[in-house]
This record gives structure tokens, sequence and C-alpha cells, in this order.
């Protein structure tokens, strides 16, 4: 009897070592910089992580890679003049940001487009291509400190300028983290046709490894920031992480004790949270079109993508594709995935890794969240050795994929079908698109 109680204890205690969520430790190699911040810890109420109305799927089992439709020639690529048509317009440049050209019609062909204005190296495209905000990574000085100009084109093609006050950036960076550095670039994405979120990494050196990263969303039709839902939370630094769906009604932030929460905007209200982990590594959100479903990455599971419906009533994490080989396995890049127009399918690129060869190939997979399981795969690297991790650009109507950025100027630049799982190249290498648009207006070319 003694013997058989004592199976009984050690098998549950087996369980319950399986059962955890939690992957290992590991980050994922990415190439993109890291924030470092300095976090104070405070007592703050929490909230479950799943409540009893928060549904959480189990995905602890995925779809078989043989199971998984693949792209029937990514080795040899059909030329572009195979395609007898695309959706929308293509914009990409080339890996210096030098060219840029414009890839659209009926069959597409490829011409060259100077959109830029008044010596800017980049460009932030609005979704639906009403408009493009024109600036330098390395910000333009206006003669006046913390005073950086951009300009904002309709696709009419009126131009206007703004300039665009940091100082309140800068304020948080001496008195919060380090006094002596320095604003070295900036990104800027449109959230809607009204507001873009701003990204502004600071250092003492453009060549070190490490920025501190301070975010705000900014106004492009009233030339001022847009920060007020931020003057109704306590439980966070002026420099912690945060985004907002495209209609503004939700944020997603983290909290000074590393929390990652879910908040309605319009009622005030915290409606999710989980433990995010540390603070050297931000999470990444991408909202679906619909602003239904959030996908995220946070630094607590690094091996992981993670899934919570607008309310905070569905939360899951995507299941990984379950390989033959045994030594093989998925894991997603960082920041690198992307809701299709439609706002179920989920494009995700990461590595497989075999810890028999020590090899390395970059994958493309798509995700149905309707389905819960994987409907496309495709090498997105041309060699085992010359891997690339990107985030993807969809077309208009969903139906094909591009990179939006290399690492490399050797790797290739393919066009992926994924309903015919064809794959078409387009030359030279080392391109990268900018934007996938329902149309380009000639006002811009």
């Amino acid at each position: 009897m003694k013997k058989r109680i004592l199976f009984f204890v050690l098998t549950m205690l087996i369980l319950a070592s399986c059962s955890s969520l939690f992957p290992s430790s590991d980050y994922p190699n990415v190439a993109t910089p890291v924030e470092v911040f300095t976090t104070q810890t405070t007592q703050t109420p929490s909230i479950p992580e799943k409540t009893t109305e928060t549904h959480g799927y189990n995905a602890n089992s995925g779809t078989s890679d043989a199971d998984i439709p693949i792209c029937v020639n990514s080795n040899n690529p059909l030329p572009l003049s195979n395609l007898s048509a695309i959706d929308g317009a293509i914009i990409y440049r080339n890996h210096k940001g030098t060219e840029w050209f414009l890839l659209a019609g009926t069959p597409p062909s490829v011409q060259a487009i100077n959109p830029l204005r008044k010596g800017a190296d980049s460009i932030a495209f609005s979704n639906n291509g009403h408009g493009m905000l024109v600036y330098s990574q390395k910000p333009i000085s206006s003669g006046l400190e913390n005073h950086y100009p951009i300009w904002i084109i309709s696709n009419a093609g009126k131009e206007k300028e703004l300039i665009i006050d940091i100082t309140s950036m800068v304020s948080i960076i001496k008195d919060q983290l380090s006094s002596t550095d320095q604003l070295i670039y900036w990104t800027f994405t449109w959230v809607n046709e009204k507001i873009v979120r701003v990204r502004a990494a600071f250092g003492e050196t453009p060549d070190q490894e490490l920025f501190n990263y301070i975010y705000g969303y900014f106004d492009v039709e009233r030339g001022a920031w847009w920060d007020a839902p931020l003057m109704l939370i306590s439980d966070r630094n002026d420099y912690d992480w945060y985004d907002f769906s495209t209609d503004l009604s939700r944020m997603v932030y983290t909290t000074k004790n590393n929390n990652f929460v879910l908040r309605d905007v319009e009622t005030e209200k915290e409606l999710w949270r989980i433990q995010a982990g540390t603070n050297q590594l931000p999470p990444f959100a991408t909202w679906s079109f619909d602003n239904e479903m959030v996908a995220f990455w946070t630094d607590n599971k690094p091996q992981d993508i993670q899934m919570l419906s607008r309310d905070g009533s569905n939360y899951e994490i995507v299941p990984k594709p379950i390989f033959k080989d045994s030594f093989q396995e998925f894991i997603p890049y960082r920041g690198f995935f992307e809701w299709a127009p439609e706002s179920y399918r989920l494009a995700i690129t990461g590595k497989v890794i075999n810890s028999r060869n020590d090899s390395t190939v970059s994958l493309l997979l798509i995700y149905d969240a309707r389905l819960r399981k994987y409907i496309f795969q495709c090498p997105i690297g041309d060699t085992d050795i010359r891997t690339v991790g990107t985030n993807i650009l969809w077309s208009p109507d969903g139906k094909f994929i591009i990179p939006e950025t290399h690492q490399s100027k050797t790797i290739p630049f393919n066009l992926y079908d994924v309903s015919t799982h064809l794959v078409y190249h387009l030359h030279p290498p080392g391109f990268a698109g900018a934007v996938w648009l329902s149309e380009f207006p000639d006002d811009w070319k």
C-alpha cells in the first residue's frame, strides 16, 4: 500500500513539472537593438493571468510539419515575368536605401521612383495609402534644441512640414536613465490616418550595441504629441513600453513590476494582466486589422507568440509546428509576425534549429487562428548559413507576402504566393519592401 501511495505521489509530481507553459530562458538571436531600463518596484494590485472569464486554449500540440503545405519552388524561384498580376503596389528600396522602386500593374512591372523630400532617407506610409511621412533616420536639426522636422505628404501631393519637439523624451532620458545619452535615430509607424508612433533611440554613440528607447504618439493633424490616456496610468514608468490598437480604444503596456497589461482606454479599466518577464527586452505587439486580437511577444516566453482578445476573455500561446526530426525546433523571431488583412491569419517568421548538426534555417509560417493550425510554410533564406530575420508585408487581398527588411545585402528578395505556394524572385538581392499599398498615387512618383 505504501509503495502505491509513493508511486502515485511521484507520478503527480512528474506530471506537474511537465505542465508548465513557460519555456527555457534562452533568448532568440535577434539583431534588433534592445532597450535597457532601470526598473523600480512598487506594490501593484495583481489581476490573475487567467480569471474565470478568461478562456485559455491548450496549445501544447501543434501541427506536424508533414501536414503543413509547403512552397513548391523555394530553391528555384520563378522570374517575375511569370506572374500575371498582383493586387496593389509594392514600394521597395535597395540595401542602402538610396534607390526606390515601384512594382505594380497587370502584368506587374518595375519603375524607379523618388518619393523622398528635402534630403530625408526614410518613408513611413499610412495603412490605406492616403499619406506618407518622410523623415531622416538620423534626425536633422532645425536649429532649435530638441526640435526636428518631418514632412507629411498626402496622396494628392500636398506637402506639410511639421516640427517635433522631443524635449519631454530628452528629460526622461536625462532624469531617469542616462545623463550622457543623446538622440541617435528614430522610426515612425502609422497607427491610423491621424496618429503615428515614434520610437526614439538614445545612446552615447551610433555604433554602440544597446540603446535606450523612448516611445511616443504624435498627432500629424494637430502637429502635437498625443498622450492623454497615459496620464491616467500610475503603475508605469514614463519610459516603459506601450502600444495602442489602431482604433485607439485598447492599450497594452508594461508596468513598473514588468507586468503586461491590457487596458480599455475609453472606460479607463484594466482588462487583463500577465507577468512579462524582465525589463531587458520590452514586448512586441501587433493588432489584427479589426482590432479584435493582439499577438504579442514577451521575454519570459521568448520562444512563443501569445494571442489575446480585445476584452481579455481569450488567451492562447500559438503552438509550434511539430517536426518529424526530434532534433529540430522552431523559434519565432522577436517582433517578426503580422496579421493578414482579413484578421485571422498570422504570418510568422522564425528559425528552425537542428541541434544535431547545429544548422539554422529561416522559415515563414502562416497560422490560422480560427482553425488553430498552420496552413503554409516556406524557407526564406537561400542557405542554412545566410539566414534572415524579417517582418513580412501582406498584399491588400491577402494572397501574397514579401519580406519587409533584410539584414544582409546577399539575401534574395522573393515574393511568396500563399494561395498557389509559388515563389517569385525580384532582382537584385539585398532589396527590401517598404510598404504594400492598395494604390500608389501618380503625384508621389
